[in-house]
Protein backbone atom coordinates (compact mmCIF):
# COMPACT_ATOMS: atom_id res chain seq x y z
CA UNK A 1 0.00 0.00 0.00
CA UNK A 2 1.12 3.60 -0.94
CA UNK A 3 0.27 6.26 1.43
CA UNK A 4 1.04 9.79 1.73
CA UNK A 5 1.64 11.38 5.63
CA UNK A 6 0.83 14.88 7.16
CA UNK A 7 4.35 16.23 8.27
CA UNK A 8 5.18 16.04 11.24
CA UNK A 9 3.43 12.56 11.42
CA UNK A 10 5.31 10.12 13.69
CA UNK A 11 5.99 7.77 10.37
CA UNK A 12 6.65 4.40 12.10
CA UNK A 13 3.69 4.29 14.71
CA UNK A 14 1.62 5.86 11.92
CA UNK A 15 2.53 3.02 9.29
CA UNK A 16 2.21 0.25 12.01
CA UNK A 17 -1.41 1.71 13.12
CA UNK A 18 -2.29 1.67 9.04
CA UNK A 19 -0.61 -1.77 8.90
CA UNK A 20 -2.99 -3.51 11.66
CA UNK A 21 -6.32 -1.94 10.19
CA UNK A 22 -5.44 -3.14 6.60
CA UNK A 23 -4.82 -6.70 7.81
CA UNK A 24 -7.36 -6.61 10.65
CA UNK A 25 -10.18 -5.49 7.33
CA UNK A 26 -8.83 -8.34 4.82
CA UNK A 27 -9.23 -10.70 7.35
CA UNK A 28 -12.74 -9.76 8.22
CA UNK A 29 -14.00 -9.44 4.80
CA UNK A 30 -12.06 -12.93 3.14
CA UNK A 31 -11.76 -15.30 6.38
CA UNK A 32 -8.09 -15.38 5.33
CA UNK A 33 -5.13 -14.88 6.90
CA UNK A 34 -2.90 -11.95 6.07
CA UNK A 35 0.75 -12.24 6.80
CA UNK A 36 2.24 -8.87 5.04
CA UNK A 37 1.58 -6.02 4.73
CA UNK A 38 3.79 -3.60 2.72
CA UNK A 39 3.35 -0.14 2.97
CA UNK A 40 5.19 2.96 1.03
CA UNK A 41 5.27 6.50 2.34
CA UNK A 42 5.32 7.88 -0.97
CA UNK A 43 5.22 12.15 0.40
CA UNK A 44 5.00 13.93 3.64
CA UNK A 45 2.77 16.96 3.70
CA UNK A 46 2.57 20.20 5.68
CA UNK A 47 -0.59 20.98 6.58
CA UNK A 48 -1.39 24.79 5.62
CA UNK A 49 -2.79 26.45 8.38
CA UNK A 50 -6.58 26.06 8.71
CA UNK A 51 -6.41 23.93 5.56
CA UNK A 52 -6.98 20.17 5.75
CA UNK A 53 -6.50 18.27 2.59
CA UNK A 54 -8.39 15.03 2.04
CA UNK A 55 -8.00 12.24 -0.50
Amino acid sequence: MRISLEYPAPVGATTERVRGHLRGRVEELTGMPVRRVGIAVTALHAEVAGQRRVE
